[in-house]
């Protein structure tokens, strides 16, 4: 009696797709904070919703540039990253 298999798919609508992911936002922090206490790791979490609201997340005592920084030093593509977040945030 195993589960069945969920179909995975992408919505549509605008309006329904923007309330989804307000609420799966907030869990999917909940549960990096929850991941970062219990393993003892340091989590960095940057989400863009459908219409440019940007979430970030740092767990452990780095801000979230010094945690992304210190696991990809030499990524050029991380410079333009960084450059953009901080510009958004």
């Amino acid at each position: 009696m195993g589960r069945n298999k969920i179909v995975i798919k992408k919505i549509e609508d605008g309006v329904s797709r923007q309330q989804f992911y307000s609420k799966c936002k907030d869990s999917i922090v909940k549960k990096s904070n929850e991941l970062g206490f219990l393993c003892d790791t340091n989590i960095a979490l940057l989400m863009v919703s459908p219409y440019g609201e940007v979430t970030s997340y740092s767990g452990g005592e780095s801000s979230l540039k010094n945690n992304i920084a210190s696991n990809f030093q030499f990524s050029n593509n991380l410079h333009h990253l960084i450059s953009w977040a901080t510009i958004r945030l």
